[in-house]
């Protein structure tokens, strides 16, 4: 018996197709290609107001060291437009024993980092931009000086200021102030 050979060979491209199978294929790599990117790319705006919230829940801060005391209290952050930094002011009281000398201000400034262990957005290198005690006599400057920095290099940089969830797959990519808002984005 003789098998009659094809001249053609057969192949899925010149079968036709239903259209329901063509539908299938197109919605299953459009629907496997939006899945795919959705989740690697992740955008969270911070207001002022929450981060200011956020930041005055570690405050009042108070420092004693013998009979000087200084407490930070009153945080309120700044932001710049189109910057990348956050800012943060706070209120200076100074006490020598009982007696209280009126406050001044401290201005801090740096930029958003991401633990991606914890998963928190934090302010990463803080230092002093502004240092304002008008009232204090300078052999106290010293003394609320070292308080200050303390403050700024020890307590700002663990203060979360914001909770991602799932964040231990993100990294930060960009932080941005606009619109009165801090925009931080988040990838893979």
């Amino acid at each position: 018996m003789k098998i009659p050979l094809e001249t053609q060979p057969r192949s899925a491209l010149n079968r036709p197709m239903s259209s329901m199978r063509i539908i299938a294929i197109v919605l299953l790599v459009v629907g496997s290609s939006v899945s795919c990117v959705a989740p690697l790319h992740r955008q969270i705006e911070l207001t002022q107001k929450e981060l200011t919230k956020r930041v005055n829940e570690h405050f009042p801060y108070e420092k004693i060291a013998g009979v000087f005391s200084l407490t930070l209290d009153n945080a309120e952050v700044i932001l710049s437009e189109g910057s990348e930094e956050v800012g943060v002011t706070l209120d200076a009281t100074v006490r020598l024993g009982p007696i209280k000398i009126p406050s001044g201000r401290v201005g801090v400034v740096g930029k958003l980092s991401y633990d991606a262990e914890k998963g928190y957005v934090l302010l990463y290198e803080p230092h002093i931009n502004t240092f304002e005690l008008p009232k204090v006599h300078d052999e106290h400057l010293e003394n609320a000086t070292k308080i200050i920095n303390d403050v700024v290099t020890n307590v700002l940089p663990v203060v979360p200021l914001h909770k991602v969830e799932g964040g231990t797959r993100w990294v930060l990519k960009s932080v941005k102030v606009e619109k009165g808002s801090v925009w931080v984005e988040l990838g893979l």
